[in-house]
């Protein structure tokens, strides 16, 4: 019973692994298609457009606020996981 109780817990990790893959996807869209210069505070935009290098740093930024405002709970079940994980190895 445990056995299948650990799988469960490890593939629930794998898939919110994908949470992280998302946060890069958004990086790289917004530096290749543009993120709008006030995309925090539209009112405060000026209408310009971010490429490259720039609207990567925007989009990781994005998710950021985006996982500190709702995601919250996918990295911090990530890190319990790792470090039960790393104590069940160590008293092993």
């Amino acid at each position: 019973m445990l056995h299948i109780i650990g799988l469960i817990f490890t593939w629930i990790f794998r898939l919110s692994l994908i949470y992280c893959v998302l946060w890069l996807l958004l990086a790289v869209l917004s530096a290749i298609l543009g993120i709008d210069s006030g995309w925090a505070a539209p009112a405060l935009g000026s209408g310009k457009w971010n490429y490259g290098l720039k609207g990567f740093t925007d989009g990781l930024t994005a998710g950021l606020l985006l996982t500190l405002m709702g995601g919250w709970v996918v990295p911090l079940y990530q890190a319990i996981y790792l470090i039960v994980r790393l104590i069940i190895w160590l008293i092993n």
